[in-house]
């Protein structure tokens, strides 16, 4: 700063001599620096201004998709679904009902030593298991267990005309040859 000032006290005497030039120059060199200063941050003020209404645009779409909720009603909300879907995804375990009888006159011959026996399963609840376990016997001998909504199995027939089925779950139904 003190060089500034020696400097300035040796010119003295030139702007002392020609005072309007130097205040041409002066006024000159400030409306170019405002300028250049007004440009320069026109562009930066404008960007911001853009980022804000891009903010503000965004806002108020989540606003409109979460129907007016908080940020904690929205969490909560988000939370219970994936409780849900978790819950939806699990599979519960067989709850196995115990060996029918299952007349199969109409389907199997007399003298039949093993059928063919064709199923389908369903059930409303996605959770359960759909299986069945197929035995010659109420006590489950010779059995077959087999999973998915359907199949064809080959069964040894220990009774004539007749096999038992279990199911994995009460509520699960069943159609077929002899089901």
């Amino acid at each position: 700063m003190e060089r500034l000032l020696v400097y300035l006290a040796k010119e003295w005497g030139v702007v002392s001599k020609a005072p309007s030039t130097f205040v041409i120059l002066a006024v000159m060199m400030c409306t170019v620096a405002y300028l250049a200063a007004r440009w320069l941050y026109k562009g930066i003020i404008s960007n911001r201004d853009s980022e804000i209404t891009l903010l503000k645009a965004q806002r108020d779409d989540y606003r409109d998709k979460l129907g007016g909720a908080t940020p904690d009603q929205a969490k909560a909300r988000i939370d219970d679904l994936e409780t849900r879907i978790k819950a939806a995804r699990q599979r519960q375990e067989p709850i196995w009902t115990p060996f029918i009888r299952v007349d199969a006159s109409t389907s199997i011959p007399p003298n039949a030593r093993s059928a063919k026996i064709q199923f389908k399963l369903w059930s409303d609840d996605n959770t359960i298991p759909l299986m069945i376990r197929i035995a010659s016997d109420s006590d489950g001998k010779f059995m077959s267990e087999v999973t998915g909504p359907s199949g064809v199995v080959t069964q040894m027939i220990a009774e004539t005309q007749a096999f038992y089925v279990s199911f994995s779950h009460p509520t699960v139904r069943s159609q077929g040859r002899g089901l």
